[in-house]
């Protein structure tokens, strides 16, 4: 039934976690949260090392014109 695959579609977002490495505006973050998100914001604009570290574990990584993804970032996402 379409309930039923409304709340499949709905728990597939709970744990989903998301990283924000650029600054962006906190309505950004607030539809994010609503959605079921977990976000995360960095208080800096990371380098590639620190990058590489922090994005285990998250399965969606925010972007503005700061932050550079490399392929050495996305080989270390173990969930993208």
């Amino acid at each position: 039934s379409s309930q039923t695959r409304f709340l499949h579609a709905s728990s597939a977002l709970l744990n989903r976690r998301i990283l924000i490495s650029d600054p962006i505006q906190k309505p950004c973050i607030d539809i994010l949260k609503q959605a079921g998100y977990e976000v995360t914001c960095t208080e800096t604009v990371p380098k590639e090392d620190e990058l590489c570290e922090l994005i285990q574990g998250y399965d969606g990584l925010i972007v503005r014109s700061g932050t550079k993804v490399t392929s050495k970032v996305i080989n270390a996402a173990n969930k993208l």
